[in-house]
């Protein structure tokens, strides 16, 4: 059974019955918002080099929601004579799409003038003379015909980031029962998570759009996307209800108006970034790069109050927060650190950092230590931690493909001071991410731990299965001197005290 398939905008295309889509930005709404909205990019080029951060060397697939089998960015539009395109559909774009071109302006277009280029493309060297061409590609094909159905095994992504600026729900067709429905929209979904663990490839989604519409089908309810929402919180969110139910939807927000499709395509150059940067290193671990955009994810420019719990890492509308490219950098060029084995043995982390673990088994745990000084203050800790949902065959051996969730593997992240009394914790039983943001710490020894805990539940029916995964950590803080807050000095005491009485007087007469 094939989906109905919507991109993400206030209206929609092809909305019948099999695959249809609607899109969630239009050629205006992109010119008024700016890819460099809200993110810090500028402040990115202009700290590490514009060049630097432009996406070279990365490939990249945008997948579109094709209208009338149109879904090819336009070649020829002035914010996208730099860039190439490779088609790899079996069944080729017959035409430009507007909406492919509005996702790409965001995603990597570029003008000469300088203006344009700060307003335009998160990374303008994508596709560019000496870079891979951008690969584009029909959501129908991707979702029916590369992931697949049936005894098909699902094809591997092999680009280092895909965009897919669009949703799908289930048929609408009465005469399909609708457990099948579900069962279908699971399945492809699964595949997804299949797809991006074997492949080694950042997926960003969209959600759609409109707070009070139910939530998409696809892609926003698997394991190992990050999922995408708007600053202003006018998007669709709250928990999955298919593909395991009650799971967190939104990982992060960009300030792009009423667009999740740019806000997308803003989170996938974002990835695009650090997959430049991080080339040759684990900093490229899809799980890695989850986990950077989470922890470097800001929460002074919502719309509306952020907030988590223990068990709820991440907001209900906002996720961890607003993308923050800078933040990003920060992280990744702060470097890698490998947690360590007991508390005794925590392995000493700056301000700004990540690792990536391959494995961390059942019971086990990793430790992380950092000092605050008697002169500061530590703003603004945020961590992050992200692992993938593994895909199996479920009929290993035969000659057909059965996409089968393993069980999810449950870690737990923890903060605790230099005596071991825990600062704060996030333990979700339901998410493959977890996260704790710590607005201020005062001098003294911190852990981060990192555990698995996934044997000490009793009530678990996979007893036999090895709990082990990999996982990728961020964190990040800035460090404020308490000696760059100046006592006032007797003599400003004074002249400020003079002031006063002079303004008294005056006021007096």
């Amino acid at each position: 059974m094939k989906y109905i398939v919507h991109s993400l905008s206030a209206f929609a295309f092809l909305s019948a019955a099999l695959l249809g889509f609607s899109f969630l930005s239009s050629h205006a709404q992109a010119q008024q918002s700016g890819a460099s909205s809200g993110v810090d990019l500028i402040e990115l080029r202009n700290f590490a080099g514009a060049a630097n951060v432009d996406g070279t060397g990365v490939r990249v697939l945008q997948v579109e929601a094709a209208l009338n089998g149109n879904y090819s960015p336009d070649p020829n539009d002035s914010f996208l004579t730099t860039n190439n395109f490779n088609d790899i559909g079996n069944t080729q774009s017959t035409g430009v799409l507007n909406h492919a071109r509005d996702v790409g302006r965001i995603f990597y277009g570029s003008r000469t003038s300088e203006s344009a280029v700060n307003r335009f493309g998160i990374a303008p060297a994508l596709g560019s003379t000496g870079n891979p061409p951008i690969d584009i590609l029909g959501a129908n094909e991707f979702l029916n015909d590369r992931l697949g159905s049936g005894n098909q095994t699902p094809e591997i992504q092999s680009q280092a980031v895909s965009n897919h600026s669009y949703v799908f729900n289930l048929s609408t067709d009465p005469n399909v029962p609708e457990a099948a429905k579900i069962a279908s929209a699971e399945d492809r979904l699964r595949r997804l998570d299949y797809s991006i663990n074997e492949g080694n490839t950042t997926t960003v989604v969209g959600t759609g759009l409109g707070v009070n519409d139910p939530l998409p089908a696809g892609l926003v309810q698997a394991y190992n996307t990050i999922n995408v929402g708007l600053s202003d919180g006018q998007h669709t969110a709250g928990r999955t209800t298919l593909n395991g139910e009650d799971r967190l939807v939104i990982h992060v927000v960009a300030d792009q108006g009423t667009s999740p499709s740019n806000a997308t395509a803003v989170v996938s150059g974002g990835a695009a970034i650090l997959h430049q940067t991080g080339a040759g290193t684990d900093a490229v671990k899809q799980e890695v790069i989850k986990a950077t955009i989470l922890a470097g994810a800001t929460k002074d420019d919502l719309s509306g109050p952020w907030t988590r719990t223990t068990d709820q890492p991440l907001d209900l509308v906002y996720g961890a927060g607003e993308l923050n490219v800078l933040n990003n950098h920060l992280i990744q060029t702060g470097g890698e650190v490998s947690g360590g084995t007991s508390s005794a043995t925590a392995t000493s982390i700056g301000r700004n950092g990540w690792d990536y673990k391959e494995v961390i088994l059942a019971n086990d745990k990793r430790f992380y230590e950092f000092i605050v000084d008697s002169n500061e203050t530590l703003e603004d800790l945020s961590i992050a931690l992200a692992w993938n949902r593994e895909v199996v065959d479920g009929l290993p051996g035969s000659n057909a493909f059965q996409a089968t969730y393993n069980p999810l593997v449950d870690l737990s992240l923890e903060l605790r001071d230099a005596s071991g009394n825990l600062i704060d914790f996030s333990n979700s039983e339901l998410d493959n991410v977890e996260h704790i943001f710590a607005p201020e710490l005062s001098a003294g020894t911190y852990q981060i731990i990192v555990s698995n805990l996934s044997q000490n539940n009793p009530f678990n029916p996979f007893n036999t299965f090895n709990f082990s995964t990999d996982y990728g950590l961020a964190f990040r803080s800035t460090s404020i001197s308490i000696s760059q807050i100046p006592e006032p000095s007797s003599l400003a005491v004074l002249v400020f005290l003079a002031i006063g009485v002079s303004a008294q007087r005056r006021r007096q007469t």
